[in-house]
């Protein structure tokens, strides 16, 4: 990994990377490292692809990620690795053992990164274990926020919804 936290100009010798894990900070090598090996990743029921990213996340801190190489199946799976927290490193570079583990996707097509993601374990620890390891899916879909200002006052609003089911009897 080519990085440095300092840098005010491309000189073209970096490879951009949306997710970096803290730890990468403190250093080049996880702490009591957790694997957890991806079988199938898909956003909006279409695989990743070359490119995108996987990032692991306890709370809002990146402790793990990937980026993907050809779509991800039982022939291609994506190896991450998440770093525990390690006693000489700042609160907040490592995962805590027993949080829940969270996943996001960087779709790099688009720019966009994804929250909205769920794993399926298909073998291995659900929350974060120390040298721990899991196999996994990952399912992600896209949301759209949208705020809305009001004034003060009445305001009249109208929303176009389609019931999932419109057979209203």
């Amino acid at each position: 990994l080519n990085y440095n936290p300092e840098a005010t100009e491309d000189d073209g010798s970096c490879e951009y990377i949306h997710f970096a894990p803290a730890y990468l900070e403190y250093s080049q090598n996880p702490y009591l490292a957790m694997n957890l090996t991806v079988t199938a990743a898909m956003l909006d029921s279409m695989d990743l692809v070359s490119g995108d990213e996987i990032g692991i996340f306890d709370g809002d801190v990146c402790v793990g990620a990937g980026i993907v190489d050809g779509t991800i199946s039982n022939s291609n799976m994506l190896a991450l690795v998440a770093s525990a927290q390690e006693s000489s490193w700042p609160s907040g570079t490592g995962f805590t053992t027993g949080n829940d583990i969270s996943y996001r996707f960087w779709y790099a097509s688009d720019g966009m990164e994804i929250t909205s993601v769920s794993a399926t374990y298909l073998q291995g620890d659900e929350v974060f274990t120390p040298q721990g390891s899991a196999y996994i899916t990952l399912t992600g879909t896209q949301t759209i926020d949208q705020s809305i200002d009001f004034t003060i006052g009445w305001n009249i609003m109208s929303f176009n919804m389609t019931p999932e089911d419109i057979d209203m009897l």
